[in-house]
């Protein structure tokens, strides 16, 4: 609703450009929404993830985002909906002023696994904070701080489809803030068929 707001306000302003490439991103990631799965390649994970940081742009202009995300994990494949609710906790809850910078990035262990960390410069967490978070992932525990609960219901289905070894961290010191998430790579050069088929 709040992306329509935007395309709403870019057509106010006679900015037709600009909301015409709000509706394309919008509509990319409706679609992925829609074709809801188990897995996807993580291609198509990226993909999705990329147009909604390009509304996210749209919305918040002063938050940058730097992606680094290796080619060879490309061709494996991942539970749907990993990443885009650990972007959004940073959107949500990281920055005071709506200004600052996250960072993508993503690849393959030498244990092949799948890990991702996604880390932001925004306002950071309390060493209670931290501590709570964290004995909850690796409890699995049912406690819901500020944006924790995203983060549990993600790590639980990380474990149920790719295995217990599977695992969400979190770091955080001097208003930096980091989120590992790591998870067996399965798929191969077969990802793209068994996701889409």
């Amino acid at each position: 609703f709040n992306t329509f707001g935007t395309i709403r306000s870019f057509i106010s302003l006679k900015k037709t450009k600009e909301a015409a490439e709000c509706i394309n991103w919008l509509c990319d990631y409706l679609r992925f929404t829609f074709k809801s799965k188990d897995y996807v390649a993580v291609e198509d994970e990226i993909f999705a993830l990329r147009s909604y940081l390009h509304i996210q742009q749209v919305r918040f202009p002063d938050i940058r985002v730097e992606t680094e995300i290796e080619e060879e994990v490309f061709k494996y494949k991942m539970p749907q909906f990993i990443l885009q609710p650990i972007v959004e906790n940073c959107y949500k809850h990281a920055f005071h002023c709506k200004r600052g910078k996250i960072g993508i990035a993503g690849g393959l262990s030498d244990l092949r696994n799948i890990y991702f960390v996604i880390s932001d410069n925004g306002k950071g967490l309390s060493d209670e904070e931290l501590r709570k978070i964290n004995d909850a992932l690796e409890k699995s525990g049912d406690w819901e701080p500020q944006g924790g609960i995203g983060l549990l219901n993600v790590q639980r289905r990380l474990k149920l489809l790719t295995g217990e070894d599977a695992f969400i961290r979190i770091e955080s010191a001097c208003g930096r803030t980091s989120v590992k998430i790591s998870f067996h790579a399965t798929g191969g050069e077969n990802a793209a068929s068994l996701s889409r088929g």
